[in-house]
């Protein structure tokens, strides 16, 4: 969200690798003749690109906005791409995903999947127009996904496909990729030493700020405004979205700020190290010399632990209240004093984060997505222990167990909602107004899916249930949308896309009130839209006072 001038040097070398010596007038011409010639030609810094038609909009898949992070860039800072490429770059197949485990344990990707995807409106590329710009960060618990994500369980179709919102919205659309698991979050003190900023596993949250970079460089040649960016993301890609609000080196790139289903949390150093001391010693190099010579003599797919890549669901409910807030997933950022300087809430609550319109939000039964849970009293006691931690007492006093189905049941999903999403929701909500935020807007999103469909098993507005509404693409679930889940899904995209201007609310939608500290008014996102103030407040509470987070 904002200024053109980057104090730090990773952002630094990004614009400095596109200010090459100024095109002549003739040259300019040629490409212009050519994009003029062919909409599906657009330049970019380091040369020009061929897109197709897809669903109806012009798609540019699989664009390079960095060197692979291959061999010697393994577990360093994305490096920007430093040559132009011969002649006009396909652009017509997503880049490979970064590497990661599946849950059946198999791989998928590649380490060479810094690749971005642009969907713009049609010719907004030859139209010199200046449209809202919506970039997507994918969730997966930072250990899974891709921007082009295709239900990797069965291939149907991809979540992430733009031409809805560029339709509709009339907006160009990014989704990107960044590096995951060990290999995006491996933080060492032998890989801190080499560094220039003595920083190291941040490397996932460096290749997302040297995409919104490339965006900032580049966007306006496909019809989009730099000045008019949104990040956006659910789970994972939310939490991101709220860590590039705390970072200093995000400073300039974005405009407004959605999180969906996610808080902000950043583990102290020590924390990432022993982690990445770990991974020293499972890979044999903990007496090498040169220990991050060692580590890059590895394969990719060495670096894929079962303990912590893939979309294990049940890893989120381990050791969550131990530890403090949303830093809880298995491979994440540390504060290394450069990407990230203090725990985020107290960088928001002291006005030195990245000040723009902010959307955040939970879903109202976000723990359901854990479909084998049972409902017995055992199943019960054992998830309740695994949320509450030291808590567990009070938490089934708060979350008491009833039978029979579903309330032992439903008593765990309310606690982990809470726990996990509603109440680090609202603290980002109202830190982020007390550090100065000029706007922050609420909500809780309470839609399901209507049997007989599969997902209507997961009871109510599960994790994750939202954005396939927000995108339009149900059918990738197979599931076809009424007329009133249609119109649901197209309010969210406006309230989304319109953030970038201060304010969501457009004539026709329902009233969306700004959030504050008195009142706490929430919108609630279903086929009928409804505010109500404080919502799981009394619950928020506890736990705000048990983890002395404000």
């Amino acid at each position: 969200m904002m200024r053109l001038f980057l104090s730090v040097g990773l952002a630094a070398a990004f614009i400095g690798c596109s200010a090459d010596a100024p095109q002549s007038g003739m040259n300019r011409e040629m490409e212009l003749g050519a994009q003029a010639a062919d909409p599906l030609v657009v330049s970019t810094t380091r040369g020009q690109v061929r897109g197709k038609m897809d669903k109806g909009v012009p798609a540019f898949l699989g664009i390079p906005f960095a060197k692979p992070p291959v061999g010697e860039r393994r577990f360093r800072t994305p490096e920007p791409l430093d040559q132009n490429w011969e002649g006009v770059r396909d652009a017509t197949h997503y880049g490979s995903a970064c590497l990661q485990l599946m849950p059946q344990k198999s791989s998928l990707g590649s380490e060479d999947c810094l690749y971005l995807n642009v969907f713009t409106p049609p010719n907004a590329a030859v139209s010199g127009a200046k449209k809202k710009v919506m970039f997507w960060l994918f969730g997966g618990g930072l250990t899974a996904g891709a921007g082009d994500q295709d239900l990797i369980f069965n291939g149907t179709g991809n979540l992430y496909h733009g031409a809805t919102f560029a339709l509709e919205q009339d907006t160009v659309v990014v989704t990107i990729n960044y590096r995951l698991g060990e290999l995006g979050f491996t933080a060492h003190p032998a890989l801190s030493a080499e560094d220039p900023h003595g920083s190291s596993g941040n490397y996932g949250i460096l290749d997302q700020i040297a995409a919104l970079q490339w965006v900032h460089d580049n966007i306006a040649n496909f019809g989009g405004d730099p000045n008019q960016v949104t990040i956006f993301g659910e789970s994972a890609g939310a939490v991101s979205v709220g860590l590039l609000l705390v970072s200093p080196l995000a400073s300039g790139l974005f405009s407004a700020a959605i999180m969906e289903s996610g808080g902000i949390g950043v583990a102290p150093r020590e924390h990432r190290y022993n982690q990445g001391k770990d991974v020293v010693t499972r890979e044999g190099c903990a007496l090498a010399k040169d220990i991050p010579a060692c580590l890059r003599s590895r394969p990719g797919i060495d670096f894929l632990n079962p303990g912590g890549n893939g979309l294990f669901i049940t890893d989120l409910f381990v050791n969550l209240i131990h530890e403090g807030h949303m830093w809880w997933l298995w491979y994440g950022p540390n504060v290394d004093n450069y990407v990230f300087t203090g725990d985020p809430y107290t960088t928001m609550r002291e006005g030195r984060h990245n000040k723009v319109p902010l959307i955040v939000g939970h879903n109202a039964q976000e723990a359901a997505l854990v479909p084998y849970l049972g409902t017995d009293l055992a199943s019960y006691e054992l998830a309740i222990s695994a949320v509450g931690g030291p808590f567990a007492a009070d938490i089934k006093k708060m979350y008491p167990y009833f039978n029979p189905f579903p309330n032992g049941r439903q008593a765990v999903i309310d606690a982990g909602t809470d726990v996990i999403f509603a109440c680090d929701e609202r603290r980002v909500a109202r830190n982020a107004l007390k550090g100065g935020t000029p706007a922050v807007y609420r909500y809780v999103w309470t839609h399901g899916y209507r049997p007989p469909h599969v997902l209507s098993a997961l009871e109510g507005a599960f994790h994750a249930a939202e954005f396939p509404f927000i995108w339009n693409t149900t059918d990738a679930f197979l599931y076809p949308q009424t007329s009133a889940e249609q119109l649901l899904g197209t309010r969210a995209r406006t309230y989304w896309t319109h953030l970038v201007d201060g304010n969501p609310n457009l004539a026709g939608l329902p009233e969306w009130p700004k959030y504050d500290l008195k009142d706490e008014k929430t919108l609630v996102l279903d086929t009928s839209v409804s505010t109500v103030n404080n919502p799981r407040g009394a619950y928020c509470d506890y736990f705000d006072k048990a983890l002395n987070q404000y």
